[in-house]
């Protein structure tokens, strides 16, 4: 309950975090956030699947299903690939991400979604039992 409590004081400062420039047509988003990666993609896809499922009974089994927005890098809210598209499917490596998320699992039952590296090896995992994503130990 804890954890859950600072992630969502860690979501609300990132919210408060971001930085708009230009017109709303132009707006360049920017979160000033040192986190690595994983732990900002993989409990925000979490919490997003969580929201999905409390609204139709079973998780998503693909990302622009979930509709929101990441890159690791600031952005313009138009700019390419910090959206998920149908095309991506159940795979999507948002823009400037060293990592291609995939969701191996969604059903009524629970969710599953991977990390993986360049070296296509899955590196951490989340699901609908944790709060933070686990490292994946290398199959020998």
């Amino acid at each position: 309950m804890i954890i859950k409590f600072v992630r969502l004081i860690v979501v609300a400062l990132t919210a408060v975090s971001l930085v708009s420039c230009g017109t709303s047509e132009n707006q360049i988003m920017k979160i000033h956030q040192s986190r690595p990666e994983i732990l900002l993609f993989m409990p925000e896809a979490a919490d997003q699947m969580q929201e999905y499922f409390e609204k139709h009974e079973s998780y998503a089994t693909e990302w622009y299903m979930l509709g929101f927005t990441f890159a690791n890098e600031p952005y313009r809210v138009e700019d390419p690939d910090v959206r998920p598209t149908k095309e991506d499917g159940n795979r999507w490596k948002p823009r400037a991400c060293e990592y291609t998320y995939v969701i191996e699992k969604a059903d009524a039952t629970g969710f599953l979604i991977h990390a993986i590296n360049a070296d296509g090896k899955v590196e951490f995992q989340i699901d609908n039992k944790l709060e933070e994503p686990k490292k994946v130990k290398p199959k020998d």
